[in-house]
């Protein structure tokens, strides 16, 4: 039986029905989104609008039965988005072309989208307005399963014909029921750091997994460069690496490119944290001034109060440098949180 929510919406178990207006682009036209909101300001690149609210569409979606799974937030590390794979009918194929040809569609995930403090859609008042994006944008809800830069994307999938503008169609996303990603939280231990590896890959011996992993404060930076090393090569479309408890540290930031260090080759300029065995840590702010002769910056220190991070909002990045790779993590976590400011990218180098 239909369970109407709003006159273009229906509903059945696993089942999602509703009616999407086309934009009326032009055959060969690069697309970049299968359904946006109407309104949105990227129409001349969206095959399809959708009428219904973005609240309306993820209400169905759970009253539906079909679980959300975890969109991309870059702000906890979580770069994968995640979820049930759907299925589409009409089918993808009936209105984008591919280029080349010859490469299938990847899966389509319901990931959920990002939402705000309150919980609500950021899809619905923020540009793209996107419902089913092709490359990975993070409001979307819906996106193929993978990692797809927009640049990437674009002029990869194209309009297959010219449809007039504002005919509607009626379009259905399904779930099996049964396709699931396995959620995973993972602390590596200083004691037996290869144990939470192998608890990885028993994980994906079953399917694909998200993996929440996280560093022990025991664990020494030496320690846990090799583990972000071994995370390195197994984050991937199967094994989706995914964020961190709060408070740790992302892999990636025992990783950092060694270019870095060299001030003069960042694209902008983090706070620099210099860790001392004796508490005296020192928090410096790098100051560009463009007003000189030629095509790069006089770069001058500035010294900042610690616990005062929040002084100096011109970046949302911090080095940290420790003496040596014996250093615990405890006493970085403790640093940070102690750091002040709304620090949400963080990159550890042994040294000067």
């Amino acid at each position: 039986m239909l369970l109407p929510l709003l006159a273009l919406i229906s509903v059945v178990t696993n089942s999602v029905s509703f009616t999407a207006a086309a934009t009326g682009i032009k055959k060969g036209t690069p697309v970049e989104f299968m359904f946006a909101l109407s309104g949105s300001d990227h129409d001349y690149e969206s095959m399809f609008l959708i009428e219904d609210s973005a609240a309306d569409l993820i209400s169905a979606f759970k009253k539906a039965g079909i679980p959300s799974g975890g969109a991309i937030d870059s702000a906890k590390g979580r770069l994968h988005a995640y979820g049930p794979y759907l299925g589409l009918k009409p089918s993808l194929g009936e209105f984008i072309a591919r280029n080349p040809d010859n490469v299938d569609f990847p899966e389509i995930i319901y990931c959920g989208g990002l939402t705000d403090a309150q919980g609500k859609p950021v899809c619905q008042n923020q540009s793209p307005n996107s419902i089913f994006s092709f490359y990975s944008c993070a409001q979307s809800p819906i996106l193929f399963d993978g990692q797809f830069n927009q640049g990437d994307v674009y002029g990869r999938f194209l309009a297959k014909d010219t449809l007039k503008k504002g005919e509607k169609y009626v379009f259905t996303f399904s779930w099996d029921g049964k396709s699931l990603i396995k959620e995973l939280t993972v602390e590596f231990d200083a004691a037996d750091p290869l144990a939470g590896l192998q608890k990885i890959k028993s994980a994906a011996e079953t399917g694909p997994v998200s993996v929440e992993a996280s560093f022990s404060p025991q664990m020494s930076f030496g320690d846990a460069v090799k583990i972000a090393n071994a995370l390195s090569v197994i984050d991937s479309q199967k094994v989706k690496i995914n964020g961190c408890a709060p408070g740790n540290l992302f892999y990636r930031a025992f990783l950092p490119l060694e270019a870095w260090r060299d001030r003069t080759e960042r694209l902008q300029q983090p706070l620099e944290l210099y860790l001392s065995s004796d508490g005296n840590h020192k928090l410096l702010a790098i100051d560009e001034d463009w007003n000189v002769a030629g095509d790069n910056p006089k770069l001058t220190e500035r010294r900042l109060e610690f616990g005062k991070a929040a002084s100096y909002p011109k970046t949302d990045t911090c080095f940290i440098y420790l003496t040596d790779s014996n250093v615990k993590l405890g006493a970085v976590f403790d640093t940070m949180k102690n750091l002040g400011g709304d620090i949400r990218n963080w990159y550890i180098y042994v040294g000067k």
